[in-house]
């Protein structure tokens, strides 16, 4: 197993099995329905023309680095292209996808004031999505988010924060899960950061010192729950759960991706297919394949049944 140094520089609510890669997320209180604004658009497109705005982001996975055609494989651009296929109207029905993920993001930049890749800076642009996709969690779930400048307590309110700001501008928020690094890499911290979560270690780190230690980062585990054990990234096995968590608490919708990645690595019995040869982060196309698009797939086939 190397040893890498990772520094930065995703209505009507639908029940439906986890198996299938969505979930919709019901709040407690009074939060907002799921997918209120989009199903009242679709219920709209026989009736008026009717356009729906999808605007992304994330971090280079939502890009599509790697992807042969991210214009229409990234995650947020798939799921435009799959929502055109499935709805047919008798008025003018377009879906207008706009892909404003960035290298190396974390979902922290989505509320910072920079000039590119955050909310406030499309908000100023005039734009008014139906929905936003966050398609977060790689780079968060390595040892210099995860275990030092973004935990996951600070992850979850700062998610919180970002769903009901897209709930308060009127549009439907999405989370995709995300899938999971290379399982032959121990990810260590970077030599100059202190690790603060789950308890205090000062720089440098060494990479037994973390939690879980570097020779960890990966462990065997049966998620699916089947008896059989794949290769699972711990850190973004919890952030994957945070995000489920704070979409319970907000009435936001997940797209399972990560269940989707499970099962495709159970089945072929590791990771190795799932990336391009050198690559440790970025899934390659049928990465992609049976992860984002299966459990956006997934997504669109139930919004259909319901229609």
């Amino acid at each position: 197993m190397k040893l890498n140094r990772y520094s930065l520089g995703a209505l009507l609510v639908v029940a439906m099995s986890l198996d299938a890669g969505a979930v919709f997320a019901a709040a407690p209180g009074r939060q907002p329905a799921p997918l209120s604004h989009l199903t009242h658009q679709l219920n709209l497109r026989n009736i008026q023309p009717v356009t729906i705005t999808i605007v992304g982001f994330g971090s280079s996975v939502g890009v599509g680095a790697t992807l042969p055609d991210p214009a229409t494989q990234a995650p947020v651009m798939y799921l435009g292209e799959r929502l055109k296929a499935a709805f047919k109207s008798a008025q003018k029905f377009e879906v207008v996808c706009d892909n404003r993920s960035l290298n190396g993001s974390i979902l922290s930049q989505f509320l910072n004031d920079v000039p590119t890749g955050n909310w406030n800076a499309y908000l100023k642009e005039g734009k008014k999505p139906t929905l936003v996709v966050f398609a977060y969690g790689m780079n968060d779930g390595f040892p210099a988010m995860y275990n030092a400048s973004q935990p996951p307590p600070f992850f979850r309110s700062q998610l919180v924060a970002a769903i009901r700001l897209v709930q308060a501008a009127g549009a439907d928020p999405v989370i995709l899960t995300s899938p999971h690094p290379i399982s032959t890499v121990a990810w260590a911290m970077p030599a100059t950061y202190n690790q603060a979560y789950p308890t205090a270690v000062p720089a440098p780190v060494g990479p037994e010192q973390m939690t879980p230690p570097a020779s960890r980062s990966t462990v065997l585990q049966d998620p699916l729950g089947t008896g059989r054990r794949i290769p699972v990234s711990l850190r973004h096995l919890d952030l994957n759960q945070v995000m489920r968590e704070a979409a319970r608490e907000t009435g936001c919708a997940v797209i399972d991706a990560e269940r989707c990645w499970f099962e495709a690595v159970a089945a072929r019995g590791g990771d190795a297919a799932l990336f391009n040869a050198k690559e440790t982060v970025h899934p390659n196309l049928l990465g992609h394949q049976v992860s984002y698009q299966q459990a956006i797939d997934a997504f669109v086939v139930s919004l259909a049944a319901s229609r």
